[in-house]
């Protein structure tokens, strides 16, 4: 083990010695007297690492005086029985006192023979000439612990020492062949940290079978660190209840559905990980035991609708991802005011069913000054016009602190937003998305905001006209939305107008999706514009007067092009993607030749296409063509290009002229077989 991570370790465990409850515990029990020499001789042992560290690779009595160390893990092991046995007793204080005398007195030796050793290593940094060098650190790292992926042995590499193994599971299909790298496991007793991983986007190939997964965690007792994201498995096995050191437990994108009560006899978990668990229902109640507990992600868990009333109880927990509010005895808005520490990303869901606006304005979000990103939950639906005036009240005293960085209202069923929304004291705010919020006919001004970075507007059913109450005025910091990188709109069907201020000169990305009512404005006031996207939009064609920046474009299902005009080829010399799909009204290209910057050309199901033969392909960038389900296709560019890398053509007449063009397709390997993708 390399000096730093050595030294941290150590200074783990001197923190343990200084904790409060462990202290008083050891004066109850009457070991404190040991506890106190091992922290005098760990604070002596530290100050001479980096020496050691050094001096190790020349001088094996140094190096064997470092392995000595791993009696760290030993020491470390002790103290957590000594904060097991005092949360057991805190949580069970009927148990039988003999017996709690007895296990104690089972650990006295243990505890004297590790301050006998530690003492033989402190007396040794004399023998050895180790000397305390502060400020130096070694930049040598000692590969004393491995660790192994597994892929091609069914053994772990390394000693029973050991403390970390990570098994990473090519796609293996064979049930039998995964579990054979988890069955090498039982031979690590010292084990620490067991991560089986997944390969992104091969989730079905991880499984482990029931027995074995009980029987591996009977034996691995010493885990701190467990995850099994992304396996197989429905339920978790009452042999868990072994790992009694366990801090970190991740059963992300599994098929668990309920946690039983027996996970709440693990004292030390401090973070549990659901993120995913699609089929998930239901969290045990005696959670309130976990009295270390820190951090619960239930981030996408469909079918988990409610939290137990008493999860406010639990004094250090600094992440939950989703409060869900609840009615009569189960969890109520209100309760939310006990949570004090929550950081990172939470959610409100189901403020719909606040029958009180007293519970509102007791949670005072202004104080919860470390949540970064905020999202608020309504289920309204359009046609729920009971209570909406309510909401805009509820929505008022949900205000948080200012720090915010990005916040999402969604499914708000008020008639108008809150003016605290865009408010220009907002200053960090970076994302703000409105989703779903049906019955608002009428967006609040956001242009004040001076560092909003992305802005996402969908569901707005009423909104016809968008203009200068979205922008306001213009920012001192630089015209409107100073960063602004990417707009989106989508699924706004009734609005037709919209306006755009000169001044949003920062942003990227622009996509419109599903707006069929709307006549969309030049947009060559967007100067530094790169993707444009439209997709079931009425009408584009002063849209595609686009800035000169342009280097992707999508254009999809907007069923009244008929031309795309000659600008978008000649202006565009920047343009790296074209990609048309299902414009079936469109019925011819622009002349001209395509920008030699153009990679991938895609033009699908636009069935009145006749012709592009007037289109001249660049005979250098262009690697992707597309062509496909449009038969009245009759002619191809007159050059194509060498350089072609892939080239499907699907559904056309035009298959005897590809022939002809075959043999100059010399880099043509992508699809070898010409035949099996051409149509009729």
């Amino acid at each position: 083990m390399g000096e730093p991570l050595l030294t941290a370790y150590l200074q783990s465990l001197l923190d343990k010695l200084a904790s409060g409850p462990l202290m008083n515990f050891s004066i109850q029990e009457g070991f404190d007297s040991e506890l106190r020499k091992w922290r005098s001789m760990l604070r002596k042992i530290k100050l001479v690492l980096g020496d050691a560290e050094e001096k190790q690779m020349n001088d094996i009595e140094v190096k064997r005086w470092m392995d000595d160390l791993l009696l760290a893990y030993d020491a470390d092991d002790a103290l957590d029985d000594f904060d097991y046995e005092a949360l057991h007793q805190q949580n069970n204080s009927s148990s039988d006192p003999a017996t709690r005398s007895s296990q104690l007195l089972n650990m006295l030796p243990l505890i004297k023979r590790i301050t006998a050793r530690f003492q033989d290593i402190e007396e040794q940094k004399s023998d050895l000439g180790l000397e305390a060098k502060c400020g130096v650190r070694s930049s040598i790292i000692n590969k004393r612990f491995e660790t192994t992926s597994l892929l091609d042995s069914s053994e772990v590499v390394g000693r029973e020492q050991d403390v970390i193994a990570i098994l990473k599971l090519m796609g293996l299909s064979e049930t039998t062949e995964a579990e054979g790298h988890f069955i090498a496991l039982k031979n690590t007793k010292k084990l620490r940290t067991l991560l089986a991983l997944s390969i992104e986007g091969m989730r079905i190939c991880c499984f482990i079978n029931k027995k074995l997964l009980h029987d591996l965690l009977s034996q691995l007792r010493y885990l701190r660190v467990f995850s099994l994201s992304s396996y197989q498995i429905r339920e978790l096995p009452s042999s868990i209840t072994h790992l009694k050191y366990l801090r970190y437990l991740n059963l992300s994108y599994t098929k668990i559905q309920v946690l039983l009560e027996f996970l709440c006899d693990l004292h030390f978990l401090q973070f549990l990980i659901l993120k995913g668990c699609r089929y998930f229902q239901q969290l045990p109640l005696r959670m309130t035991d976990l009295t270390n507990f820190r951090h619960l992600d239930i981030t996408d868990t469909p079918k988990l609708q409610e939290l137990s009333p008493r999860v406010v109880n639990l004094k250090f927990l600094q992440k939950l991802t989703n409060f869900f509010v609840g009615e009569d005895d189960t969890l109520r808005l209100k309760e939310l005011k006990m949570l004090h520490h929550l950081i990172g990303t939470f959610m409100i869901s189901g403020l719909d069913k606040v029958k009180d606006i007293d519970d509102v304005v007791v949670i005072n979000l202004k104080d919860k000054k470390n949540i970064e990103k905020l999202e608020l939950q309504w289920v309204c639906g359009f046609n729920n016009t009971e209570n909406t005036k309510s909401q805009i009240k509820i929505l008022n005293l949900l205000e948080p602190h200012k720090m915010l960085r990005k916040l999402v209202i969604n499914g708000y069923c008020g008639l108008s937003f809150s003016n605290w929304i865009g408010d220009s004291s907002y200053s960090k705010l970076v994302k703000l998305s409105l989703v779903n919020c049906e019955r608002c006919k009428s967006l609040l001004s956001l242009g004040g905001l001076s560092q909003l970075e992305e802005v996402k507007i969908e569901g707005m059913l009423e909104v016809e006209t968008i203009g200068r109450e979205l922008y306001g005025e213009a920012s001192p910091h630089g015209g409107h939305f100073p960063s602004l990188k990417t707009l989106e709109f989508e699924n706004m069907p009734k609005w037709v107008n919209w306006s755009l201020p000169v001044g949003i000169t920062s942003l990227l990305h622009l996509r419109i999706t599903n707006c069929p009512e709307l006549v969309v404005p030049v947009l060559s006031m967007l100067p530094s514009l790169r993707e444009l996207r439209f997709f079931n939009v009425k009408d584009i064609s002063n849209g595609l007067h686009c800035p000169t920046s342009l280097t992707e474009l999508y254009i999809a299902q907007c069923q009244n092009l008929l031309a795309l005009p000659d600008g978008i080829i000649s202006n565009n010399s920047k343009l790296q993607v074209l990609d048309i799909f299902g414009c079936e009204s469109l019925e011819s290209f622009p002349s001209g030749v395509l920008p030699s910057t153009l990679k991938t050309l895609k033009i699908w199901n636009c069935r009145k296409l006749e012709s592009i033969s007037e289109m001249l392909l660049s005979p250098t960038s262009l690697h992707r063509i597309e062509f496909g389900d449009y038969p009245n296709l009759k002619s191809l560019p007159k050059c194509l290009c060498t350089d072609l890398t892939f080239l499907l053509i699907i559904e056309s007449s035009v298959e005897e002229k590809l022939k002809e063009k075959a043999e100059e397709l010399n880099s043509l390997h992508f699809v070898p077989e010409y035949r099996s993708i051409w149509g009729n």
